[in-house]
């Protein structure tokens, strides 16, 4: 299954980037939440979900998109087609694929296999039951992180924001670089020091592959609480209040108690 879902997120990146600058791929077709679903977003979608089916997989498929669709009960499959689609359509090179497959039954971190694709590089991301692979190679968790800080925020929490930017005690450089994704997994590959969405704006199939992907490494994410997201569902598209992930523990206790704990 690993090697059928990374040849099918590959391919649902190529896909992308042959749709890349034409005209109308922009246009919205629908709204879920505070964002919209394009065109393009669509395509790649469709595809996906083509290619799963006609390769025998019997699931039910989560999609940003289309909510869930059942097609089977052998698996379900959590589909982000497009993630970072504003940085695609703007021509900026950070978006990403992601797929994550479950055994029914499973919970938020026990996904079986998965993959994260940059769209435009085409390097993949992937694992399977025990590892984390970077085009195909298996990875450890590294030893060392770069100073960034990949942050993202709405006008309710920038006081607690603030409050944990003063009490750093080094200089950080902070980014925010638009696929949830992506920015996970550049933690877990020792390109950043602590990723943070508290703008509740984010849904389990963002991040469920890169979740996974960060789990194998012994690198787990977190909600403003400090709990592991294991309590997320996956039979549909849920959002994700907070998702917050670091390797330093003291840097990941600095934000925790700069920003307010959620209610249970």
């Amino acid at each position: 299954m690993k090697e059928l879902v990374e040849r099918i997120s590959l391919k649902a990146a190529k896909t992308l980037r042959e749709n890349f600058g034409k005209e109308g791929i922009d246009e919205v077709i629908g709204y879920h939440g505070s964002d919209s679903t394009r065109i393009i977003d669509k395509i790649s979608e469709d595809f996906i979900i083509k290619e799963f089916l006609e390769n025998g997989i019997k699931a039910t498929f989560v999609s940003e998109e289309s909510g869930a669709i059942e097609k089977g009960e052998d698996y379900v499959i959590l589909i982000d087609p497009l993630d970072g689609s504003t940085n695609f359509i703007s021509g900026v090179p950070w978006s990403s694929v992601s797929i994550a497959v479950y055994e029914r039954g499973n919970g938020f971190l026990e996904s079986v296999t998965g993959a994260v694709v940059n769209v435009f590089t085409g390097e993949i991301y992937s694992y399977d039951a025990r590892l984390a692979y970077i085009n195909g190679r298996p990875v450890k968790r590294p030893d060392r992180f770069r100073n960034v800080i990949l942050l993202y925020f709405n006008r309710g929490v920038i006081d607690y924001v603030s409050k944990f930017v003063k009490s750093l005690d080094r200089e950080y450089k902070f980014r925010s670089y638009g696929s949830a994704s992506l920015d996970m997994i550049q933690v877990c590959t020792g390109r950043a020091a602590l990723y943070a969405d508290v703008r509740g704006k984010l849904r389990n199939i963002d991040i469920a592959a890169s979740s996974n992907f960060c789990k194998r490494l012994g690198i787990v994410p977190i909600d403003v609480n400090g709990r592991p997201l294991d309590h997320i569902g996956i039979n549909d598209v849920y959002e994700v209040k907070e998702v917050i992930i670091s390797p330093h523990y003291e840097l990941l206790s600095t934000f925790l108690q700069s920003v307010p704990k959620a209610s249970p």
